[in-house]
């Protein structure tokens, strides 16, 4: 017996979707298969990144759950259906919403602890700094001009700069795709670089407040660490430039969080 989550896109959604099939199999009581042939199949773009992370890792395949009881998630809302889903479920969808696993936030914060981290100049600075704050700049994907970038858009430098001011008198570190673009349009702070993803959501976790993205990286990133602590976290009001994906997005960003 068992629950199965179909991962896909990049490391945030993984944890996301890791996240929503693990309570699910905690509630009942079973273990927690991962399927991740979307990133063995085709060369994909995204690649598999849970291993960097302290979860046990069982794997299957799309053709083992053939006949199995799929669950898809037909909007962005959060659907309080699949607190309740039975055993044998495979999921299939984002489910960006920390309400799918806050019942069991501390195995899930266990489980995400970084197995190794070769960043440890950049952890001990953010942890010898006070108001250490995480800068979120979600770039290659999103303004490419591509159908997706259409879909999603990024932050006008516009609110990273009302956010900073909301924030005042704190030193602000960098996470970008593109931190060569950060440089040469932002100056708030060094750009932290030289990192795998896993560990930028490490170091961004390990701030005190949080500026993100309209990013399910960054989201992530603050909500295991700086949103944990009580620290500051802002976000972007409009996370989709699409109209009907806005619409379900309410429930994606956390009561709490400062949204500008």
């Amino acid at each position: 017996m068992s629950v199965t989550v179909r991962l896909m896109g990049g490391l945030g959604n993984q944890m996301f979707q890791y996240a929503c099939g693990r309570a699910l199999a905690l509630r009942r009581n079973t273990s927690l298969l991962l399927d991740r042939d979307i990133y063995l199949s085709h060369d994909p773009k995204r690649k598999y990144g849970l291993d960097a992370f302290n979860i046990k890792e069982e794997f299957t395949d799309s053709s083992k759950v053939a006949h199995a009881r799929v669950y898809r998630e037909e909007s962005l809302r959060f659907d309080p259906c699949i607190l309740y889903l039975p055993d044998e479920t495979v999921l299939q969808g984002y489910f960006q919403c920390a309400s799918y696993w806050k019942d069991f936030k501390t195995e899930i914060l266990s489980d995400f602890f970084l197995r190794s981290n070769s960043a440890r100049a950049w952890a001990s600075r953010i942890a010898a700094t006070e108001n250490s704050v995480a800068v979120h700049f979600r770039r290659t994907d999103n303004t490419d001009g591509s159908e997706s970038a259409r879909f999603h858009g990024t932050p006008r430098m516009g609110y990273y700069d009302a956010a900073m001011e909301k924030l005042g008198n704190c030193s602000y570190f960098a996470f970008s795709d593109d931190p060569q673009w950060v440089r040469e349009n932002w100056f708030g702070g060094p750009v932290v670089e030289g990192c795998t993803p896993a560990e930028d959501m490490f170091l961004m976790s390990l701030c005190r407040h949080a500026i993100i993205a309209n990013s399910s990286f960054s989201l992530m990133a603050s909500l295991i660490g700086p949103y944990q602590r009580g620290g500051i976290c802002i976000a972007p009001a409009r996370w989709f430039l699409n109209e009907e994906a806005q619409a379900q997005s309410q429930d994606i960003v956390p009561a709490g969080y400062i949204c500008l």
